[in-house]
């Protein structure tokens, strides 16, 4: 969840988890002495989100690949004490709900991206679309959903986290600057115009380098 205040008609984003998103949340915000807005994807049970644009998850793969790229939207209207709150949802390979105070339009948007191509053997870029309310929610985040995601690729503390209430901590520090390392790793080698390991790659010559001889 981003966290927009709005301070000279200016926007100042903090990231947040999902949990905490909800339409009273939304309400609360805005009434405080600095009017904030949120933005960010929220969990539909019991937060306010509309049950019209609730989209359920499909397991079937003819029917996510029917319902993909479905889009449904309801705006909160007449409410002075929450104005502006709109409610999206989108199906990617699961439904995305996100609840926004600090978005006026929904419309699709090209992106570019670079991905690798099998037959020239190098990155090539590749054009998609994305709607504006996600990628404002991708660039405003604070990069917290991400710093998670590479986190969890390779988690290795499942099991530890069962023996000692202080090892969630350790490893979750410990988990944070492996993903810190890494990200400074690639940052160095785009600056020096070199190729990068990837995550896996990274991950496992640390690991032989602290069990190696």
């Amino acid at each position: 969840m981003a966290l927009f205040d709005v301070l000279d008609d200016e926007y100042h984003e903090v990231g947040c988890d999902n949990i905490y998103i909800a339409a009273k949340f939304a309400r609360a915000s805005y009434n405080h002495p600095k009017k904030v807005k949120i933005h960010g994807v929220c969990r539909t049970h019991l937060r306010g989100f509309p049950s019209m644009t609730v989209q359920q998850e499909q397991n079937n793969k003819n029917e996510i690949e029917k319902v993909r790229g479905t889009v449904m939207g309801a705006k909160l209207v007449g409410d002075s004490g929450c104005p502006d709150l709109l409610a999206v949802s989108l199906y990617d390979t699961k439904p995305v709900h996100i609840l926004s105070m600090a978005c006026e339009s929904v419309k699709w948007i090209e992106k570019s991206r670079k991905v690798f191509d099998k037959a020239s053997n190098k990155m090539v870029p590749a054009t998609f679309l994305r709607l504006n309310i996600n990628d404002d929610y991708n660039n405003g985040m604070g990069d917290v959903d991400i710093a998670d995601q590479l986190r969890f690729c390779y988690r290795f503390d499942h099991w530890m986290r069962k023996y000692k209430w202080w090892h969630s901590i350790f490893w979750w520090g410990f988990g944070v600057q492996m993903v810190n390392a890494y990200v400074a790793y690639k940052t160095y080698h785009k600056q020096m115009d070199c190729k990068p390991l990837t995550h896996y790659e990274f991950q496992k010559q640390i690991g032989d380098a602290w069990i190696g001889g």
